[in-house]
């Protein structure tokens, strides 16, 4: 409660340094002028050259008059941003204006750091040309403390593994998440953890990776530094690709960076490096910091790309047209005249400029000629982000659409059957439909974004009548290394069953059923509906890692997605005396006892396949769970 009331009481501050005419710091790409940043009790103010610091301590004092708060001008720190001349200068003039060659009364008292130096900002060090190496040296040394105490315990590896995670690790975790540390600080903690774990013991008697497996790989668990260390990377490109509206504020400040360190600094053409074909320089010549190189570094590594089966109108508005990697324009193409004419006299950037040109701008006297260049530039994007794509499925002969994808009603009335164990319509839509960036995943395999978009295949009409079939699984020694399974399908019309009883029963009602004719799948189990209602999304957007038979579940998903009947999925009372029910149990029985082993195709094709991971949805442990799960499979084998 006494957060929220500070949180109140502070506020007012913030809102007359908003108002007041300090020009604090425009940075292209944030809406708002940054001016300052409270966190509890501390507060950092952003002021331009022309600002006046005076000014901004008279705002400061009314507020402590009005709430009866002190500030510690004491502990007031200046950082100075700019030049290194300009920084040099305002350390030795002790004023914003080093031109006026006199000194700022207020500014006496406060410490003003120098290049080298660093001030703690929020348990984070922020400075000009710090060396990275000396600040984590006292990490360092109190984790060695630490780990020697605890060492002359005589404690089992899952205790060592508990003080490695919870009292030595921790020290570190926050201090990574405000200032990376290097390899060689990487690499020393990585040797205190195997010192620590082996100290008394037989030296390395098992490779470190091994213990950093999970209990049911053959490891302890041991918490992997260097892939936290890359997970906190892959976070903050996590941030930095978020819509415009939801990125923090230094992403912005990024964006402008890595355009300055570009190759060609002053295109104006140049908007966000994942989306477009341009690089920031490298080698000794690079502006960019070598803390934020290997950032991006770890986004090509992984594969951070936009990936999607199909965009409508909105996602497609923000995929930019300039050196975009989302379509096949020749770099002279883009740099003719008329092309030039589109960005420079009418502010075309991203694909949505494209539909706004031709209603507005018909006063322009090369009117025909920017229509050309628009269709041109149209014609070159690639299939799945092309305006002339259509979103919806194609309609049938007649002109009527499958009206399969869901609206909210359709949305609520599942709701209500999900609670009743009625039959629950089945959403097939793949259909992107916000923002671009939330688009972005990682992780995946490169494919070929020439790929068509996912459409179900309209033309042949569908049939009147429904499908019903009954599915059941069954295993013997469940959970055992050798247990078997079989699968059971029942349906009162067998032209729809005939020998197809062999194994994922639903994968197989879906795989056997008319695609143009309406079906429902009752089954007994609830992670089956729970998985084909919508549970996959999630799934989807983890990149599948760590779900039990993701490629039959795969599988399923995109055998009810290119179905253009509609596809009902019911939950049914086991061993109720159902007929149905009893029969697909008594095959799925039935076929633990066959002597050969079944096989169904996992196949699905690229165009209705999400590759890797969403990564607007991933959490700091989803990141790390995948970083060790991708460097455990690089690793070699246990000998």
């Amino acid at each position: 409660m006494s957060c929220l009331l500070f949180n109140l009481a502070i506020e007012p501050l913030a809102e007359s340094l908003r108002r007041s005419q300090l020009k604090g710091i425009r940075v292209p790409g944030l809406m708002n002028r940054l001016i300052c940043k409270l966190f509890a009790d501390d507060t950092q103010l952003y002021l331009s050259r022309q600002d006046n610091f005076g000014q901004a301590m008279i705002i400061a004092e009314r507020w402590c008059l009005a709430s009866t708060a002190k500030f510690n001008k004491a502990k007031t720190e200046i950082l100075p941003m700019g030049t290194p001349e300009y920084r040099r200068a305002v350390v030795q003039t002790r004023s914003l204006r080093p031109e006026q060659r006199s000194t700022d009364p207020f500014l006496e008292g406060a410490r003003i750091y120098k290049d080298g130096e660093h001030l703690h900002i929020l348990g984070g060090r922020v400075g000009h040309k710090i060396d990275t190496d000396t600040v984590w040296d006292s990490i360092i040394s109190n984790m060695e403390v630490v780990a020697t105490k605890w060492a002359t315990r005589n404690m089992t590896f899952q205790g060592r593994k508990l003080v490695i995670n919870f009292i030595i690790l921790s020290r570190a975790q926050f201090f990574l998440m405000t200032n990376l540390p290097t390899v060689e600080i990487t690499k020393k903690i990585t040797s205190l953890t195997r010192n620590f774990i082996w100290t008394g013991k037989l030296k390395n008697a098992i490779r470190l990776d091994i213990l950093m497996r999970p209990r049911e790989e053959g490891g302890l668990g041991i918490p992997d530094f260097e892939a936290r260390v890359i997970a906190v990377k892959l976070a903050l490109i996590c941030k930095w690709t978020l819509p415009v509206a939801q990125r923090p504020d230094w992403a912005a400040v990024l964006n402008k960076l890595l355009i300055k360190a570009s190759l060609a600094p002053n295109d104006s053409r140049l908007s966000n490096m994942l989306y477009q074909e341009w690089r920031e320089k490298r080698g000794h010549t690079s502006k960019l910091s070598p803390g934020w190189r290997d950032v991006l570094k770890k986004a090509y590594d992984y594969n951070v790309r936009v990936d999607g089966m199909k965009f409508n109108s909105l996602a497609k508005a923000g995929v930019p047209v300039w050196l975009s990697l989302m379509n096949e324009t020749t770099w002279k193409e883009e740099n003719s005249g008329e092309m030039r004419h589109l960005h420079k006299n009418h502010g075309v950037m991203n694909q949505g400029d494209l539909e706004r040109i031709p209603q507005i701008d018909r006063t322009c006297k090369d009117h025909e000629v920017c229509l050309g260049a628009i269709r041109r530039l149209v014609q070159s994007t690639l299939p799945c982000f092309n305006l002339n794509v259509q979103t919806t499925t194609p309609t049938r002969a007649g002109g009527q659409g499958d009206n399969l994808d869901h609206t909210r009603n359709r949305v609520a009335e599942n709701a209500r059957a999900a609670k009743e164990d009625t039959a629950i319509l089945l959403n097939p839509d793949v259909t992107h439909r916000s923002d671009i960036a939330l688009a972005v995943r990682i992780f995946g395999e490169l494919q070929d974004q020439r790929r068509p978009p996912a459409f179900r295949d309209v033309s042949t009409p569908n049939e009147p009548g429904l499908v019903t079939i009954y599915t059941d699984g069954s295993a013997d020694k469940n959970g055992k290394a050798d247990s078997k399974c079989g699968a059971g399908l029942w349906s009162p019309d067998p032209e729809y069953v005939k020998s197809r009883g062999e194994i994922a029963a639903t994968a197989i009602a879906l795989n056997i059923a008319p695609t143009n004719k309406e079906l429902l799948i009752m089954t007994d189990s609830t992670f089956v509906i729970n998985a084909l209602n919508g549970g996959y999304k999630k799934y989807e957007d983890m990149g599948w890692l760590g779900v039990t038979n993701a490629d039959l579940i795969q599988r399923a998903i995109y055998l009810m997605r290119r179905r253009t009947a509609k596809t009902f999925i019911q939950k049914v009372k086991a061993h109720a005396g159902i007929p149905g029910n009893e029969n697909a149990d008594a095959l799925a029985k039935a076929a633990l006892h066959n002597e050969t082993e079944d096989e169904i195709s996992t196949r699905v094709p690229d165009s209705w396949k999400l590759n890797g991971a969403r990564l607007s949805q991933m959490t700091f442990h989803d990141l790390y769970t995948w970083v060790a799960h991708l460097r455990k499979k690089n690793l070699p084998e246990r000998s």
